[in-house]
């Protein structure tokens, strides 16, 4: 890891907490492609937790279609899947960006660049720091993986 990166990292130091993230989980596995459609939740369960807290967030069904439910610590972290604490409402733009940004951290994780849960802490302490931190760093993840 550069130093530059580390610094990073000691800035976005906070743990993850413990229900977001997915016991079951090991780099090992969330490292096989494909790995995160094996324990992605059912639609009818992500629907019913984003009816949730849009009501919670005193909006209705009329309003889902302007937002994602997105996972804080995505499942190729170890975010938990099915964990409605570790799910929250994002705007499509917003959530486009953070995708970019989970498949860096991913890769990066997977690559070694990047302990794992050095990623869970800088996606969930601050995503939109850790996305400036990481955006010019090239991921050196072998070919032939997701």
């Amino acid at each position: 890891m550069d130093f530059r990166l580390a610094a990073a990292v000691l800035a976005l130091s906070a743990p993850a907490t413990a229900q977001t993230i997915d016991p079951a989980a090991t780099t090992a596995a969330l490292c096989v492609s494909g790995y995160s459609g094996t324990v992605r939740p059912a639609y009818w369960i992500t629907a019913k937790v984003k009816l949730a807290k849009l009501q919670a967030a005193g909006m209705g069904w009329d309003d889902a279609p302007m937002y994602q439910l997105d996972h804080t610590i995505p499942i190729c972290l170890g975010g938990h899947p099915s964990d409605p604490g570790n799910m929250a409402l994002m705007l499509w733009d917003e959530a486009k960006r953070k995708d970019r940004l989970e498949a860096k951290l991913c890769c990066m994780a997977c690559s070694g660049q990047l302990q794992l849960a050095e990623a869970q802490s800088m996606i969930a302490t601050d995503w939109e720091a850790a996305y400036h931190i990481v955006a010019k760093i090239k991921c050196r993840r072998e070919s032939g993986h997701e």
